[in-house]
C-alpha cells in the first residue's frame, strides 16, 4: 500500500469521524500480518533469519491455542518471551535515581499515538515509589488498562513506573517493529481479553510472555517499520486536518449563532468569520454599529436557513436548538401583534385571581419575593411584555409552587418496587422532556400521607440541582398519580399562562444564565424554592406565548430533521470510508499495491 493510494481518498477520509484512529489501526493491522509490503527472497536467505527460522515451525492453519491469523510463509510465529524478555528490567528505589534522569509515568504517554508528551526529570517529580530500569531501545509497554494502547520505544535510559514494562529484545526482532506489533489491533485485543482487575485491569505477566507474535525477517522488519512511520505521519496529518476543521466549524457556528442571540456587537463574532458565502455575509452584519429591527429579523431567518451549510456535526445542533430558544424568550422568533392583549393583564388577572383566593380562605397570602434588579436583566422588552417573576404566575392555590418532601418524609427506605405510586426525581428531568426510567415508587398509604406534594398532569417539574440547574419538563399524563422529590420544584401555572412557554424558558439559555445567577450550591449549582420564585421572567402576551410555542414545535422538529440527515451523512461516511479500505485490503491480496 502506498501513501499516493490513501491521498485519493483524503477527502473522504478528511470528512469523516473516527477515520485517524480507524486508518492507524487499519496500517497496523496490515503490517503485523506481512499485508503492509511484498516480501523479497533475500530477505529470507540472511544466515541468522534462516538459523532462527528453523527453530520454529510456520503455521498454516488456526486450531485451537494457534495464531490468530496467517502470516506469509517467510514470516514465524512465536511466544513473545521467545523474541523478547518480559522480565529484564531491575527495580530501582528512588535513592538510586539521579536528579536529571528521565522518569516515565503512565500519563505521559497519549493513548493510541503512543507519543511521549513530556520528558519529565526526576527533580521535578521527587516520587517515593519504586521504578524500573529502561535502557535505550527497550520497548516501553502500558500494562495497565491496555485498551488505553500505550508502547513506546525508548530514545534513551531512564525509569518509569512499574505499570510500565520494559521489554527488552533478544536480537531477532527490531524494537521498533516490536512496539509496533503490541499497538496492533490484534495485541490489543488480546492484551484485553487477558486483563485482571475490575477497576484497574491490567495483562499479567505469564499472559504477555505466551503472547504470539508474527515475525517477518529483520530486513522486512524494517522496511514495515519505515513504511508504517511514513503512513502514520499521514494519519497524523489527517488528524490536524479534522482538529482545526472542526475548531474552525465551531467558531463559525458560534459566531453566526451568538449574532442571532445578541442585541449588541460581541467581538467574539469577529475572529470567527472566514470567507465562505455565509461568513462573508454573517462579516457584513456584524460591521454595522447599530442595526434595525427589520434587518435583524431578516439576517436571523438567513442564519437559520444556512445553518446546515455551516456544520456537518450533529453535536452542533445543541447550540442551534439553545439559540432559537434565546431568540423566543427575547421576542425575536415571531413578530408581535398589537392587537394582542398585554401581559400587563395576564398579570392583573392573576393578581386578582389569587387575592380573591386569600379573601375567601382558599390559599394562605403569597409571600413577598426578593425585587428585581432591573440594572441586571439581560435584555429589555418590546411593548406587550412584561419582566414579571416565576413565583408571580402559579394557579391561585396554596403550594402552587412546592419543594419535594426533605429528611424523613421522604427516604430511600420508604421506596418499593412495584410500580402504581411514582416519586418524581432529578433524573426523571430532561431539558424540556421526561425522562422516563428514572422514576421511584412508593406504597399508596405513603403517597397519600403526601397530599401536598401530589403531581398532576400538566404540572410542570423544575429542577433546583445541575446539571443544568433550572431545567424543566412537563408531567407526562402516563404518569399516573406521583409526588415531587425534594430539589424537584412543582410549578402548577395559572390558566392565563401557556405552559409551554414556561418550558422553552427555563431551557433557554437565559433562563439557565439567571438560574446560575441564583446559585448558592459549593460543590454543585443549586436553587432552593424561593430563588426560583423569586427569578425574572420575560412574560409577552397570551396569544404571542401560544405563537412561539408553535414556532417552536416547527422549528424543533426542523432540527430533529437535521440533526438525523447530518448524523446519516455521518453514517453513510463511515461505511465509504470502511468500504474504501477493503478496497485498499483487496487490491493489496491481489498484489496491485
Amino acid at each position: 500500500m502506498e501513501r499516493t493510494q490513501l491521498l485519493q481518498h483524503f477527502e473522504t477520509l478528511a470528512n469523516t469521524p473516527g477515520a485517524p484512529a480507524k486508518l492507524r489501526n487499519f496500517v497496523l493491522s496490515l503490517a503485523v500480518r506481512g499485508q503492509l509490503l511484498p516480501q523479497k527472497a533475500a530477505e529470507e536467505k540472511h544466515a541468522r533469519w534462516q538459523e532462527f527460522a528453523a527453530k520454529f515451525a510456520h503455521h498454516d492453519s488456526q486450531e485451537a491455542d494457534e495464531p490468530p491469523f496467517l502470516t506469509p510463509k517467510s514470516w514465524r510465529w512465536v511466544r513473545l518471551n521467545d523474541v523478547a524478555d518480559y522480565r529484564a528490567a531491575d527495580k530501582v528505589a528512588p535513592s538510586g535515581i539521579k536528579d536529571d534522569d528521565w522518569v516515565l509515568d503512565l500519563e505521559e504517554i497519549e493513548k493510541d499515538t503512543s507519543r511521549v508528551l513530556r520528558i519529565a526529570r526526576f527533580a521535578e517529580k521527587q516520587s517515593t515509589s519504586t521504578k524500573a530500569k529502561f535502557l535505550a531501545d527497550d520497548v516501553l509497554y502500558g500494562k495497565l488498562r491496555p485498551y488505553l494502547n500505550k508502547v513506546v520505544v525508548a530514545p534513551q535510559q531512564g525509569f518509569c513506573t512499574t505499570e510500565i514494562v520494559p521489554i527488552r529484545s533478544r536480537g531477532i526482532t527490531e524494537p521498533a517493529y516490536l512496539g509496533l506489533y503490541l499497538r496492533s489491533p490484534d495485541f490489543v485485543s488480546y492484551a484485553n481479553s487477558k486483563s485482571y482487575g475490575m477497576k484497574m485491569p491490567r495483562l499479567g505477566t505469564e499472559d504477555a510472555e505466551s503472547a504470539w507474535i508474527a515475525v517477518p525477517p529483520p530486513a522486512e522488519q524494517r522496511r514495515i517499520v519505515a513504511k508504517v512511520e511514513e503512513l502514520l505521519a499521514l494519519c497524523d496529518e489527517l488528524e490536524a486536518r479534522q482538529s482545526a476543521t472542526r475548531e474552525h466549524r465551531t467558531r463559525l457556528v458560534r459566531s453566526a449563532l451568538d449574532y442571532v442571540t445578541t442585541r449588541s456587537g460581541s467581538s467574539r463574532r469577529e475572529s470567527a468569520l472566514t470567507e465562505t458565502k455565509t461568513a462573508k455575509s454573517l462579516s457584513g452584519l456584524t460591521s454595522a454599529a447599530t442595526r434595525k429591527e427589520d434587518d435583524f429579523q431578516r439576517h436571523a431567518a438567513f442564519v437559520l436557513r444556512e445553518f446546515p451549510q455551516l456544520t456537518t456535526a450533529p453535536e452542533d445542533i445543541p447550540a442551534l436548538r439553545q439559540a432559537i430558544l434565546s431568540l423566543a424568550v427575547q421576542a425575536r422568533l415571531v413578530p408581535q401583534n398589537t392587537m394582542d392583549e398585554p401581559a400587563s393583564k395576564i398579570l392583573a388577572t392573576i393578581r386578582s385571581d389569587v387575592a380573591a383566593a386569600v379573601r375567601t380562605k382558599r390559599m394562605k397570602a403569597r409571600k413577598n419575593l426578593s425585587r428585581i434588579n432591573e440594572s441586571n436583566l439581560p435584555f429589555s422588552l418590546p411593548p406587550g411584555w412584561e419582566w414579571t417573576q416565576l413565583g408571580e404566575l402559579t394557579a391561585a392555590e396554596s403550594n402552587a409552587m412546592l419543594d419535594g418532601p426533605f429528611g424523613s418524609n421522604l427516604k430511600t427506605s420508604h421506596y418499593v418496587s412495584t410500580p402504581g405510586y411514582a416519586v418524581i426525581r432529578l433524573g426523571n428531568l430532561g431539558v424540556g422532556k421526561f425522562v422516563w426510567g428514572k422514576e421511584g415508587y412508593i406504597t399508596k398509604e405513603h403517597y397519600d400521607s403526601l397530599s401536598t406534594n401530589h403531581v398532576a398532569p400538566g404540572d410542570l417539574i423544575i429542577a433546583g440541582l445541575a446539571e443544568p440547574l433550572g431545567r424543566c419538563c412537563e408531567v407526562p399524563k402516563e404518569l399516573g398519580p406521583a409526588v415531587n422529590k425534594s430539589d424537584c420544584f412543582r410549578f402548577r401555572p395559572h390558566g392565563s399562562i401557556c405552559r409551554q412557554y414556561i418550558v422553552c424558558y427555563m431551557n433557554s439559555p437565559i433562563g439557565r444564565e439567571l438560574a446560575e445567577d441564583s446559585n448558592h450550591g459549593m460543590t454543585r449549582s443549586r436553587i432552593n424554592s424561593m430563588d426560583a420564585k423569586a427569578l425574572p421572567v420575560s412574560l409577552p402576551p397570551l396569544a404571542e406565548q401560544q405563537r412561539i410555542v408553535a414556532k417552536l414545535d416547527e422549528l424543533m422538529r426542523w432540527c430533529d430533521a437535521l440533526a438525523a440527515r447530518l448524523a446519516a451523512a455521518q453514517t453513510t461516511a463511515t461505511h465509504l470510508l470502511d468500504a474504501t479500505l477493503r478496497r485498499i485490503l483487496h487490491r493489496t491480496f491481489k498484489g496491485e499495491l
